[in-house]
């Protein structure tokens, strides 16, 4: 029974038993006993924890971007998400769509928006210099890697180049998953962007309680406006409003000469229209000098148009072989008495523009700073040229003697040749501008459908964006507008998500030529291997669409490889050692019949429960049997493929670790949050582009469980490092086991280690009786068994030893780190 508890509770929860635990079972007489810790085990919120951990190498997660600077990113949402996931038991299918797809769900949760953080892993190359376009392929082409790896126990990466050399799976193929993927909005931004802004688990509580007085004074303002007429009548108006500022009353700045930062002469008519009259330079910047002031004027707004490179080149508005240009900052400073004040906007809005790379996201970033977002312009769909409208934060009154500077740049990293080499500028002092300063782009974008608003992950109705400008006037909408306000308050917590591109920005998707991203092949449509399982036309050519196919009954792969991965967790090895390939070149099955049966009853009869898998498992003989091994069965079975005994290998790295805490007392219950920088030597990180250090936390902090450790993709965590966890750059489906004189010397001299024998030394100082007392009670902590009369003479012998040379309670912490690397300690069963 000593034997059992240990080995269920290391495997189910990740940490050993405790004293009172070992004794509550032993002393259970009833036939139920085993089963019983079975369920309590399944129950404990530290299964969570343990089984996160192993997802983690699979989410390839990080709390860093990765590549050079590898600078920090916040993504620790998603390991809470996956510890709840795991300890609500969240069926496995709906565990995997809400990772890949969580977002195109109807109506998705926050929850289900922070579970597709899964595939927003994906390392984030932020090093000056570099193609954001190159990096976000190599992103999306590894999230096809990791899907079928992972999920689908298939080598997919050997596709990108050619079809691949063993199993049934065509080149084409490849990117028809790829065209699933290539259609999110993220985009290797230095800001990580999309990200969703979300309420601490904290304030959950507090956070409903306002979300649900928010939606019954909506649903009371709904009501009133189906049954009033004026309100229809309101937003035609406000239409016809908008359409007529946006159309009409612009006019040129006469006067204005335009100087290029990569000597770009330039032609101005009496329009305004401004030409290049020599190529224009890679990223180059534009800057637009207005003419002296002569007399007072004002200034609303600042009107933008983008004109093809020639007239008869109609949607050519650059030298780039897409003929778009991007346009990455406008910068509006006054000049007064010599002295330069940078004029800000309030909102931007343009006829058209890529999704993500909207003329809106330049509004409100930065406060006398250049703006870091980029403006995409192509042809509207009402098939006028692109325009852009910014309307000043505040009316711009010009008095005589002032200058302006309006400087346009195209410095975005993958603009390339995109710069524009005929545009137009106007200015309107149309005082109805300063009536609209307090509407949002949201707001616009309901009035006027052509204005391009990115999709965010929050979904809030749309009526609320006419609310909060105060273009209504009713009696709910001021408490609304506060109640929207205070949850905004809690929403501060950021986490990386995914989301689509609006279907009229779905980008085109080629083979590549040999795998080169930058010569194109044949155009593919999103579609999945027929060799695995039918593509059904009912599926959406999404990635919801890609989460259904797998698991669909037809699709027997994602089944086979989600019990075999579970069964190698508890065994050591699958019934397919090789648990990142399924495929013709993987192991063969030691068991065929065991592994078909276990896939066909976790999806059919157990509705993908894991845990019921699990019970399973464990409940069976073949898991309960002694790991004693003799000559007879070590000769017929070596390996241990046919499970003549139980399972016994060494612990991983966050249980080699949180066992050691655990026997020590200092293993902390605390759960979720933020990451933890427990103690790691001096001069471990070396963060040559960012300010990255690694400070210790203060308290308990400093003793949570290791899946709270703050994971650095370019230095992860030493200690842990050794005992085989990765470094989490691409999807790692298996640890494989190493025994390396390093294990040994991170857990006889490694401070986390030390101090953990040290604590444990105390509790054991701390027992009443003897000298033997006191080993027995130190031995049962970290091996969850009784010692025998010759484990307790080993001990004394060394605590003699070790007493000769020292005190009393240095000689007992010499005594307890023997204790925690012996091999039994490390070693399960």
């Amino acid at each position: 029974r000593y034997t059992q508890l240990r080995r269920l509770s290391l495997d189910l929860t990740g940490v050993p038993p405790t004293p009172e635990e070992i004794a509550a079972f032993v002393d259970d007489d009833s036939a139920a006993a085993y089963e019983k810790q079975v369920d309590r085990l399944l129950a404990s919120p530290r299964y969570g924890e343990r089984w996160a951990a192993m997802w983690l190498d699979i989410a390839r997660y990080s709390d860093t971007k990765g590549y050079e600077k590898d600078s920090s990113r916040d993504v620790w949402l998603y390991r809470d998400w996956l510890i709840d996931a795991f300890n609500k038991d969240l069926p496995y299918d709906q565990f995997l769509t809400e990772q890949l797809a969580g977002d195109l769900l109807p109506n998705p949760t926050r929850d289900q928006l922070i579970a597709t953080a899964f595939h927003r892993n994906t390392m984030n190359n932020t090093e000056g210099g570099t193609n954001d376009e190159e990096f976000r392929i190599a992103a999306v082409m590894d999230r096809v890697n990791t899907t079928f790896e992972a999920l689908m126990g298939v080598t997919m990466n050997c596709v990108q180049c050619h079809s691949h050399p063993y199993d049934p799976i065509r080149m084409e193929e490849f990117y028809q998953v790829m065209a699933i993927f290539n259609n999110t909005t993220d985009a290797d931004r230095d800001d990580d962007s999309p990200v969703l802004f979300t309420h601490r688990r904290e304030d959950a509580a507090a956070h409903a309680a306002l979300r649900l007085e928010f939606e019954e004074h909506l649903e009371a303002i709904r009501k009133d406006w189906s049954s009033d007429p004026a309100h229809a009548d309101l937003i035609e108006r406000w239409k016809k409003e908008t359409r007529d500022l946006y159309a009409n009353g612009w006019k040129p700045y006469p006067g204005i000469r335009v100087v290029g930062s990569g000597g770009t002469e330039f032609s101005v008519d009496e329009t305004g229209m401004v030409s290049a009259l020599t190529p224009p330079q890679i990223s180059e910047k534009f800057t637009l000098e207005f003419p002296e002031i002569t007399k007072p004027g004002i200034i609303h707004a600042l009107k933008l148009t983008v004109l093809p490179v020639e007239d008869e080149d109609a949607g050519k508005y650059s030298h780039a072989e897409n003929g778009k240009a991007v346009i990455n900052s406008l910068r509006l400073d006054r000049i007064r008495e010599g002295k330069k004040a940078t004029v800000e906007i309030a909102t931007a809005d343009s006829n058209a523009g890529e999704a993500g790379y909207e003329f809106s996201d330049i509004a409100n970033k930065r406060v006398n700073k250049e703006i870091i977002n980029a403006w995409k312009a192509s042809t509207g769909d009402d098939g006028e040229h692109p325009w852009a409208v910014a309307t000043l934060k505040k009316p711009l009154h010009l008095l005589p003697g002032d200058k302006l500077s309006l400087r346009i740049s195209h410095a975005y990293p993958n603009a390339r040749e995109e710069v524009t080499t005929r545009f137009r500028l106007e200015v309107s002092d149309d005082p109805r501008f300063a009536n609209r300063q307090r509407l949002d782009t949201a707001t616009i974008a309901l009035a006027l459908p052509q204005v391009r608003v990115p999709q965010t992950p929050f979904y809030d109705p749309p009526e609320l964006s006419w609310l909060a400008s105060g273009a209504f006037s009713h009696p709910r909408g001021k408490a609304l507008e506060d109640g929207r306000a205070r949850m905004r308050q809690l929403e501060k917590t950021p986490i990386i998500v995914t989301t689509d591109l609006d279907e009229r920005y779905q980008r085109d998707t080629h083979v590549f030529v040999g795998g080169n991203w930058m010569v194109r092949g044949e155009k593919v449509e999103p579609g999945a291997p027929a060799s695995i399982a039918p593509w059904s036309d009912e599926f959406p050519p999404n990635r919801l669409g890609l989460a259904q196919w797998m698991t669909t009954l037809e699709n027997a792969l994602t089944a086979r490889v989600a019990v075999n991965r579970f069964w190698e967790q508890l065994f050591g090895e699958g019934l397919v050692i090789t648990v990142e390939d399924l495929g013709t070149m993987g192991a063969k099955p030691t068991y065929r019949e065991l592994l078909d049966w276990l896939a066909l009853d976790f999806k059919t009869h157990r509705g993908w429960s894991i845990k019921a898998l699990l019970k399973d498992i464990v409940m069976s003989d073949a898991y309960r049997r002694s790991s004693k091994v003799t000559p007879e069965l070590l000769a017929a079975d070596r390996a241990n493929q046919y499970l003549s005994r139980g399972p016994r290998f060494r612990l991983s790295a966050e249980t080699v670790r949180d066992q050691a805490l655990l026997a020590g007392g200092l293993l902390s219950s605390k759960m979720h949050g933020k990451p933890v920088m427990p103690y790691q030597p001096d001069g471990i990180w070396n963060s040559v582009y960012n300010k990255l250090t690694w400070e210790t936390s203060p308290g308990e902090d400093q003793y949570r469980r290791a899946v709270y450790t703050f994971w650095k993709r370019s230095s992860p965590y030493p200690s842990m490092l050794a005992f085989d966890s990765t470094a989490r750059e691409v999807c790692a489906p298996r640890r494989i086991r190493t025994n390396t004189p390093l294990q040994a010397l991170v857990t006889l001299n490694d401070p986390v280690y030390v101090e953990a024998a040290n604590s444990l030394a105390v509790l054991m100082k701390e027992q009443p009786g003897e000298l033997e007392d006191q080993l027995r009670y130190g031995f049962l902590r970290v091996l969850s068994r009784p010692a025998t009369n010759p484990d307790i003479d080993m001990l004394s012998s060394a605590y003699q030893d070790a007493l000769s040379e020292g005190d009393e309670t240095l000689a007992m912490s010499f005594v307890a780190r023997i204790l925690l690397n012996l091999d039994e300690a490390l070693t399960k069963s």
